[in-house]
This record gives C-alpha cells, structure tokens and sequence, in this order.
C-alpha cells in the first residue's frame, strides 16, 4: 500500500503539535513529524509493518545515516512514545492494531511546553516574557538577512560568519529566556518555517551582541536519522532538550 505523500517530509525540521490530553505544546522532530503525519494522512488504516516500510524508504532515499538498520522495532517504540504523549492513540481492530491521530497542529505558539527523549526538542518557556514589538522586528529581519545570507553565500560561509562574530563586552547582560521570547514571536509571523540551523544563528548572533559567550552546535544522530543545529552559552544548551549533547554526536562548534 502506498501512503506517502507530497505533503510529508522526513528531511525537514518536524512540527509543533498540541496535545489536549496533555494540555502540552510538543515540538517532534523530523522522524517523528513524518510518522504522526502518515497517520494523520490514513487514520486507522495502517499497520505497524506498513509504517515502518514507509519510514525505512523514506530514509533510504535521503541517504540518511543508519537508514539501513531501523528494525520495526525501533518505529514501534517511537510510536510507543506518540502515544505515550498524547499526540494518537493505539487501539485493537478487525485487522489488527490500529493508531489515530489525537493531537492538533496549533496555528500559533503556546505558553505549555515540554520535551521527551529522541521524539522532541524542547521549546523554552519563554512565552511568558512579551518582548518589545521593536525587538521582535529586529529578530524577524534577521531571519530575513540569515535566510539571504544562505542563498547568496551558502552554509560554509554562514558557518564562518558566526565563528568569526565577536562578542561584545557590556556591563549588562538581558535574560536569555529574553531573546527566546523574541525568536518565539518573530517566528510566528515570518512567512517561512526558520528550521534549526536558521534559528540557532540568529539565537547565537543576539546572545554575543549582548555580551552571553554563546556557540552554535552542529551534531547528528543514527536513529531517528536526524541532524541537527542548537546553541550552547557556556557549555549549558539554551533553548533546546537538556539530553541533545547526549542523542546527537557533535560535529562541530562555531
């Protein structure tokens, strides 16, 4: 049977999803966003086999790293911890085991938040610090420089760019939860999805301006095939899962 889509992406940066059983933002990432959007897509008509045929070809065609040896029982326990969460729920069927989508696609973010293991990375609570429109602004034409940047002069230079950006001395330092809140709301209004990479470069750029001594961290994980980009100030991730130093290996730091 054939169920993959257009629509669906395991090479993106995964999606936020609202759990109401929870009451909980989830942010998934791409492994996981691709198998919540399958269902999502057949709801109750695939089988456990059928999912992870989809996620295996989908990874063998990106030449992701470890696509060879994902084991059905690896997708059964990533979509052991969907359910886990609240985001569908598993029932028996005439056929078999049946799983349906439970959880919703929020159209802007929430002040809820949470993380889980290999399934998400986790969004800061900064919500409940309203930045300036001012500084919001200033965030939204960073992404747009950072978006132009990639386009004119690619990722290395880009990479290079944010070794090479001093950090400035100042006697005072904002919150970071400061300049999340402002990443959180600029986002909301950008007309395109800022993925990782995109937004640990702008969260890298505003923390130096302010004084924080922040690194930009590129690193990859074997299952869920995935990379991924985060931000470290002094060595303690911002802004992400406390476990991503332990699920991904690290590349390289700028």
């Amino acid at each position: 049977m054939q169920v993959s889509s257009d629509n669906l992406r395991l090479d993106g940066d995964g999606l936020v999803l609202y759990s109401p059983k929870a009451e909980t933002l989830y942010r998934l990432n791409s492994t996981a966003a691709y198998i919540w959007s399958l269902i999502e897509a057949r709801p109750g008509t695939l089988t456990i086999s059928e999912l992870h045929r989809e996620l295996s070809s989908a990874a063998a065609k990106l030449n992701l790293p470890g696509a060879e040896s994902l084991t059905l029982e690896q997708t059964d326990n990533l979509i052991g911890q969907l359910a886990k969460l609240g985001l569908l729920i598993t029932k028996n069927g005439p056929e078999g085991m049946q799983y349906l989508p439970l959880a919703v696609r929020p159209k802007a973010p929430s002040t809820t938040t949470n993380d889980s293991s290999c399934v998400l990375t986790k969004r800061t609570n900064a919500a409940h610090n309203t930045p300036k429109i001012k500084t919001v602004a200033g965030v939204y034409f960073l992404f747009a420089a950072i978006h132009l940047y990639l386009r004119i002069a690619g990722f290395n230079a880009l990479l290079t760019r944010v070794k090479n950006y001093p950090t400035k001395s100042t006697g005072h330092k904002s919150e970071i939860v400061t300049h999340i809140a402002a990443l959180d709301h600029a986002q909301v209004y950008y007309p395109q999805k800022q993925m990782c990479l995109q937004r640990s470069t702008a969260l890298t750029l505003l923390l130096r301006r302010d004084g924080h001594f922040a690194q930009m961290v590129i690193g990859t994980q074997t299952y869920p095939p995935k990379a991924h980009a985060w931000v470290e100030v002094d060595n303690q991730v911002v802004a992400d899962s406390s476990k991503i130093k332990s699920l991904y290996q690290e590349l390289l730091r700028v």
